[in-house]
């Protein structure tokens, strides 16, 4: 691996068509060397880099497939930061001069890409960190901050690609004040981020942040000071410090991630455990609002039921009284017309007691006469073929041959009719069913109660239903199956 990072080398031959065709394939291992040689011609620093690009590789793949199953920026984020990383590497390695040539091929020079990829990655890395520490949701300040800091790297960099030709001469220079500048910043967000956030993963994500951070720092002096008084620090490549520091960041992340994965997965079931445990609290609720309101109910009916007894006792007791009266005025009426024919009486109350008489005969002669008319319309069947029903407004006729069926709403009921209309009444259904039953309806149901003449079809599927000439479906009890069958069946053999 190459020491010094910004090495001017001679441009390599650009690759054509006819090149490529008229080359010796690429083989990984030279013909003229075995590979145990291969492996000893390597250095430290070589394997070291070959190591992170092949573990680079492995992380990206499998944050890559994370990605595709949940579409998440925080995969997307680490997928470009571990690409980023794994360009680094490669660019590095260059030992190995068969590998280095094909790879340097393609991009002409490595020093022109070193800056931007170190830099695009670490772009990455900070709208990473972003989503995994949820910088959002805890500071809204911080998280705008690292937003305007992340774009501006990945300005830096791609202005700095595209320019590289004008300042190649000080790319040194850039690569010192860039990390003059950068490295304080770091500093100060990742004070801030240790003091005012919390996460579950804070702790894997300082320990690799702080990793990554030495790894470059130390790179930054191995390349930048030739005079530190360690042994063997400048044994080791700069490339390889950062290398090392990258590697330890990565696997803090990969627990990060991991823990993350099951933090979400442990709130997601206990979310899915509170609302199965909410829902089963709903449904008892439910469950004793409705015993509750049945009781009301029954409670409210028996009211209903003693207020109206009351009021039929209040009636008989009324009819009672004036019956009484009635027989005194009566008496009184006999004993004045006696004592009329016994002797002497007033006029006043002779005419007082005749008129009451001739009253007492207009009453009984009207009662009479609407006695006889009503007997009168029933001996001529006039009503036999009518019901009348109360309504709000009062009483309402209705013929029973336009009748469809009867349903029940509490203690109310409606009645559907032949023409489209239904008309609510003030009776319960089983009230409805007694005033019909002469008529022959079925009460094919408990809520129910059905005109045999409109029934159209039955079916047997569904638990048993009727369907009538209105197209409405109306459900049939398992008691009243065999009657509804019967019916059908009967009307059947006489076609």
């Amino acid at each position: 691996m190459a020491d010094t990072l910004y090495t001017i080398t001679a441009p390599t031959p650009v690759l054509t068509l006819d090149s490529i065709k008229s080359a010796v394939p690429v083989r990984l291992i030279p013909n003229d060397i075995n590979l145990q040689d291969l492996v000893h011609s390597y250095s430290i620093a070589d394997g070291i880099g070959i190591f992170f690009c092949g573990a680079v590789t492995l992380l990206t793949s499998f944050i890559l497939l994370l990605y595709i199953k949940t579409k998440e920026k925080i995969y997307l984020h680490y997928v470009v930061f571990s690409f980023f990383m794994l360009f680094y590497g490669f660019i590095h390695i260059e030992s190995g001069s068969w590998f280095q040539s094909y790879f340097t091929a393609i991009f002409k020079t490595s020093s022109r890409f070193i800056e931007p990829v170190t830099f695009l990655a670490f772009t990455s890395y900070i709208f990473f960190s972003i989503e995994l520490i949820e910088v959002k949701k805890q500071s809204r300040q911080l998280y705008k901050l690292l937003n305007i800091f992340g774009y501006s790297v990945a300005t830096y960099s791609v202005v700095y690609f595209i320019l590289y030709p004008y300042i190649v001469s000080s790319e040194f220079a850039f690569y010192l004040y860039s990390r003059v500048i950068i490295y304080p910043l770091c500093t100060f967000f990742m004070s801030w981020i240790i003091l005012k956030i919390s996460s579950t993963v804070k702790y894997y994500f300082i320990i690799g942040s702080i990793a990554y951070f030495i790894g470059a720092v130390v790179a930054t002096l191995r390349y930048t000071v030739d005079n530190i008084p360690i042994k063997g620090f400048y044994n080791i490549t700069a490339p390889v410090y950062c290398e090392v520091g990258i590697l330890i960041q990565i696997l803090c992340f990969s627990l990060a991630l991991g823990h993350r994965i099951y933090y979400l997965h442990r709130d997601k079931r206990l979310t899915n455990d509170k609302l199965i445990y909410q829902l089963s609290i709903n449904e008892q609720m439910v469950k004793n609002m409705n015993i509750q309101l049945e009781t009301e109910v029954k409670e409210r009916t028996q009211e209903i039921l003693e207020a109206q007894a009351d009021l039929r006792e209040q009636e008989k007791k009324r009819l009672q009284t004036e019956y009484k009266v009635d027989t005194i005025k009566t008496e009184m009426l006999a004993h004045r017309l006696q004592n009329y024919l016994l002797g002497p009486i007033d006029e006043n109350e002779l005419q007082k007691a005749v008129e009451c008489w001739l009253s007492k005969l207009k009453q009984a002669d009207h009662s009479d006469k609407i006695h006889q008319f009503l007997s009168s319309l029933k001996k001529e069947s006039v009503l036999n073929n009518k019901i009348a029903v109360p309504i709000a407004e009062g009483f309402e006729f209705l013929e029973v041959k336009d009748i469809l069926y009867c349903q029940s709403q509490n203690n109310y009921t409606y009645i559907y009719l032949a023409n489209g209309e239904k008309v609510l009444i003030s009776k319960t259904l089983k009230e409805t069913e007694k005033a019909l039953e002469e008529f022959f309806f079925i009460r094919t149901h408990q809520s129910y109660l059905a005109n045999p003449n409109y029934m159209q079809k039955y079916f047997r599927s569904d638990g048993g239903y009727l369907v009538m000439t209105d197209g409405k479906h109306i459900p049939i009890s398992n008691s009243k199956k065999e009657l509804v069958a019967g019916i059908f069946q009967t009307v059947r053999r006489e076609v």
